[in-house]
């Protein structure tokens, strides 16, 4: 028996929440499962851009090419540049696919940009505790939308709670926050994150 859920057993998971029957191949061509897989990475995606410890880099390097453009990977989901390294000098922001300094209104940079980062990834490559919490809140979202049942949404809404609460945990044990809120490799100090204020 298989450990780790895959992206297949996360699609069953929530067949099962709506009394569908389990597949064997995730087929786009039925609705159904098509509709699960959208939402398996629609859910992936929103819960990765909180930002967790397994997904964020502080002082990431964004070196210019040779157009002294920073284009942003696919795979970035939100930054903010170091203010450790750079202080005030920029105010940078995402425009067209690249960074854009709205001080200087200009997407040339002569230096490396450092910002602090949240990365995107596909669900097979979170850490288990993150693919469990990500099918419940996936399975509660098709559920919703699919049934009518009130009760049935409460009840998977329960098992998403205690998933969000072993990924509170997991990220703890890994990040090993100080009492200051630093975390390991982080040397700046953040005062306020308003998603670990108010949904953790």
């Amino acid at each position: 028996m298989a450990i780790r859920t895959s992206t297949l057993d996360a699609v069953n998971q929530m067949l099962s929440c709506v009394g569908g029957a389990a597949v064997v191949t995730l087929d786009n061509d039925n609705p159904e499962i098509a509709a699960a897989v959208a939402i398996l990475e629609e859910t992936t995606r929103a819960v990765l851009s909180e930002g967790w410890n397994f997904n964020t880099e502080q002082d990431y390097p964004f070196p210019p090419n040779n157009s002294q453009e920073i284009l942003v990977p696919d795979n970035l989901l939100s930054f903010a540049v170091s203010f450790e390294k750079h202080g005030s000098d920029y105010l940078i922001v995402e425009r067209l696919g690249k960074f854009y300094n709205k001080l200087a209104h200009t997407y040339k940079f002569s230096e490396t940009i450092y910002a602090d980062v949240v990365f995107g990834f596909g669900f097979e490559e979170c850490p288990q505790p993150f693919k469990e919490y990500i099918t419940a809140r996936a399975s509660r979202v098709y559920a919703s939308r699919l049934v009518a049942s009130k009760e049935q949404v409460e009840l998977i809404s329960q098992d998403e709670a205690v998933c969000r609460a072993l990924c509170v945990t997991y990220d703890a044990d890994t990040g090993k926050p100080t009492v200051f809120g630093l975390e390991t490799g982080q040397a700046t100090y953040i005062s306020y994150l308003p998603f670990r204020t108010l949904a953790r």
